[in-house]
């Protein structure tokens, strides 16, 4: 998923074609608002096997601008549907990580966030960065994590030893868009 969030950021940033992205949904707008209700339908049954949140998100109509410009409150009306409770909460923390995201990418692209800031994993501005062989900078403990499961860069897909540095450079530039940007 790192690697195509990448892939997409660059290609958009040199006005390219996006490729199809991983859950094979063409998001040719560059924006998940832009779904129609058979894409939310396609996301949700054949990519993260939430069957009866798809099925019900279709009888709904629900489609990419309804889905994300929903409240929580009102996305939670769907849970009156009979909706299996496990199913239901997965739901909701991939809405919410699909959210996450895509803001992440929106402010990218228009360059509100450096893409140099944000971790390619966890797609968040990094507060710790760490370094590893393959010379890409992640959130440590998203890359601790990959490394659980993988002796792969994330990037590059080559093997690398399961060691991480700190990037001190990268936590100053992070930390100084921290305070110029916060509230």
């Amino acid at each position: 998923e790192a690697k195509y969030f990448c892939i997409v950021v660059e290609q958009i940033k040199q006005k390219k074609e996006i490729p199809k992205i991983v859950n094979d949904i063409d998001l040719d707008e560059k924006n998940i608002k832009m779904w129609t209700v058979k894409n939310v339908f396609d996301y949700f049954q054949n990519n993260k096997n939430l069957n009866q949140v798809a099925n019900i998100l279709l009888e709904e109509k629900i489609n990419g601008i309804v889905l994300f410009s929903s409240k929580e409150e009102e996305i939670k009306q769907l849970k009156k549907k009979n909706i299996d409770d496990s199913q239901f909460n997965f739901f909701i923390e991939e809405l919410r990580k699909l959210k996450e995201r895509w803001f992440t990418i929106s402010q990218v692209i228009s360059g509100a966030i450096p893409d140099d800031i944000i971790c390619p994993l966890c797609h968040q501005v990094m507060i710790d960065p760490a370094v590893t062989q393959d010379g890409y900078t992640y959130e440590r403990k998203a890359i601790e994590e990959w490394l659980k499961f993988h002796d792969t860069s994330p990037i590059t897909g080559e093997v690398i030893e399961k060691i991480i540095f700190p990037n001190e450079i990268a936590r100053k530039l992070c930390k100084k868009w921290r305070q110029s940007n916060s509230q």
